[in-house]
């Protein structure tokens, strides 16, 4: 990030303090007036958080990445086999959703939880961030990953079939009914050796 960007933004910002200062009470034209400054201002606040937004993006540990995708590790670091990852448009500081891997009980199982907003929804987003996200699986030591999801939710219940899921359970919890896929990723991990 450049640091002329930021101080270029703070100049206008303080002209546009300057400039409502000087505006005259008695000016026939002073709500007019006014009512610009301040949406000029908005503007410049508007810039201001987008700013904000690549500094904080900047901040984050690239985790994957490819011509599409970007993925960040939120939180700074891997805890304890969870990890919380957000998922942003390449190159940019446009969150899109976000997936969360949780291994369990120190053993080869994980839950993998993912969500996309929904105007990104269709562009098979979310199976290319589980596929970047194989090899951030397996050094967790999750190899075989678990995604639960609602049957109706049709597109979901596809992205996790592409990514190589298998449906191992099904089950009902207080009226609404489960699926539960399993991944393996063994192969993945006996080439990673290899």
């Amino acid at each position: 990030m450049d640091d002329s960007k930021i101080l270029e933004i703070e100049a206008k910002l303080e002209l546009l303090y300057v400039e409502d200062r000087k505006i005259d009470l008695d000016d026939s034209n002073f709500l007019e007036k006014t009512m610009e400054i301040h949406t000029k201002k908005e503007q410049v606040f508007q810039e201001m958080d987008k700013i904000r937004e690549e500094i904080d993006l900047l901040l984050k540990p690239l985790v994957a990445s490819n011509e599409t995708l970007d993925i960040y590790l939120e939180n700074g670091e891997i805890r304890k086999g969870y990890g919380n990852f957000s998922v942003f448009l390449h190159g940019t500081s446009t969150r899109i959703g976000h997936v969360r891997l949780n291994r369990e009980n120190n053993n080869v199982f994980g839950n993998v939880g993912y969500g996309l907003d929904a105007k990104y929804r269709g562009h098979h987003f979310m199976l290319q961030s589980l596929n970047l996200l194989k090899k951030t699986m397996l050094k967790m030591k999750i190899v075989k990953p678990v995604i639960t999801v609602e049957p109706k939710n049709i597109a979901s219940v596809k992205t996790i079939q592409a990514f190589g899921g298998v449906l191992t359970e099904s089950h009902k919890d207080n009226d609404r009914y489960y699926d539960t896929y399993e991944v393996d990723l063994s192969n993945e991990e006996a080439s990673k050796k290899r």
